[in-house]
Formats: C-alpha cells, structure tokens, sequence
C-alpha cells in the first residue's frame, strides 16, 4: 500500500462552551512523489478519524518518506472509533494548558472484548389523566419578613414540617397563587401534574406562575415519599420559598424506611 497509516494521537480542546478536536495521523509513504493531495485522500477514505471528530479543515506536511495529517474538527464521535486506536503521547496536560492557555484533554479510543453493558428500564405505568380531583390545596407565594427579607408559601418561609399529606394515588387540584409582582416557576418533586390551560398541554412537574397572577393544575401523586415543593428560581428557595408534602404509600406497598427528601 503506497500510504500507511502508523500512529494517531487526539486532543479536544474546550473553547469556553465550544470544543475543538485536533487530530495528528502520521503516515508512511511507501513510495517516493506521492502528492499531498494523494495522502489526504487516502486519510480521510480509508482511517475512521476524520470522520470521527467531524473534519473542516486539514493540512499536510510532508518529509522523509512520510508525511503527518493534521485534522481540525467540531466534535468527537468515540462511537465511529470503536475497534480502533487512537494513541495519545504521554503530554502532561500542565503542559499543554501553559502552551495554549485552555483547557485540555486527551482521549483514548482502544480496542477492548467488552461487550456494552445493557440497561434494563423499569416498567413505566402512565399516568390515568382521566382522573377526577378528589380534594384541593391551595399554594400561596407570598413575601414575608423574619428579622430580613424572606419569600414564603403559605405564610411560611421554608417551614420545618410538611404543609400537605396526601395518599398515594390522590388527584387533587391545586390553586397556586402568586401575590407578588414578580413571577415564581413552581416545582413538584416526585410527581407530575396538568396545568388546567388549554394552552400548556401535557405532563409537568413546573409550572410558571406570572405576576399578581393565580394558577391551577390537577396533580397526580403516585410516587409515595417526602417530596419538597418550591420556586425554580434557586434564590427564591433559598431565601424560604421552599417547603414539604408528604404522599403516604397505599395500603400493601413498599414504603421508604426514611422518607426522601425530594431529590
């Protein structure tokens, strides 16, 4: 074969959000005149990684019965290197961070008998939405004062004990009502709910709650446990508008031996 490949090595670079990949595959000319052009074709027909970090642009430097590829890419498909070798030279990455001021690092494809390792997902039971509520709770986001500034629900701000305890398999409606002029994205852990809106269709578990405004959405609660409700705008939790609900398992079922705390 007139051109061989002989040794890859890879680095992917992080432009604050971006990530460049610079791949370096050298090559040996087994005879003498080939063109570059020649060996760029070779590279990007027959070895995986221009495909694999999605080439734009390349060069080639020629010399000494070989030549070395550099490739510049837009991203690292480690899928299309499966069964192939990436090598990486042992460059400590304090090195390479001081020549090029960004952050780096290396990756390393190999071959390996492994075989992938397969996931088993849980059985997943939707949720009947042709549920009628059975009860009504109501969320009131409010601003209070505690020595300083807090945010409360329910005239509360981040209470110690749980505002609501439903059983498993309740549906209840609830009232959310922001009496602030400033808006409040409302979280349910552990559950999902519909916001009664025709126009916010589908299962939620935020709804975002305007100004002044009030809002309701019918609540499913099937997963038993301790669960936190609270703003999605971490200051606001953090600054109280965070509280508790506990969904108490039916009767038979498997309960927690310590309630979770709404992760």
């Amino acid at each position: 074969e007139a051109v061989a490949i002989e040794h890859r090595r890879l680095f992917v670079r992080h432009f604050d959000q971006a990530e460049t990949v610079r791949a370096q595959v050298r090559v040996h000319l087994a005879q003498e005149g080939a063109r570059v052009e020649e060996v760029l074709e070779h590279v990007r027909e027959q070895d995986h990684v221009p495909r694999a970090i999605g080439e734009s642009s390349a060069r080639v430097g020629m010399g000494g019965g070989g030549a070395l590829v550099e490739l510049i890419g837009r991203r690292l498909r480690s899928g299309e290197c499966d069964g192939q070798c990436i090598e990486v030279e042992p460059v400590a990455r304090a090195d390479l961070e001081a020549a090029q001021g960004l952050r780096t690092r290396c990756v390393e494809v190999a071959p390996s008998d492994k075989s992938p390792r397969v996931i088993a997902w849980p059985a997943v039971r939707l949720t009947d939405r042709e549920r009628v509520a059975d009860t009504t709770a109501t969320f009131t986001l409010d601003a209070a004062r505690q020595g300083n500034m807090a945010w409360s629900i329910n005239g509360k701000a981040m209470p110690a004990e749980p505002l609501f305890t439903w059983q498993q398999g309740s549906t209840v409606e609830l009232t959310i009502v922001n009496k602030v002029a400033t808006e409040h994205p409302f979280h349910l852990h552990g559950q999902f709910f519909e916001i009664l809106d025709p126009d916010q269709p589908g299962l939620k578990d935020v709804v975002l709650i305007p100004p002044n405004r009030t809002m309701k959405v019918r609540a499913y609660l099937d997963n038993p446990g301790r669960w936190m409700a609270h703003c999605h705008i971490l200051e606001h939790a953090e600054m109280g508008m965070m509280a508790e609900f506990v969904v108490v398992p039916k009767e038979g079922a498997a309960a927690p031996s310590q309630p979770p705390r709404g992760k």
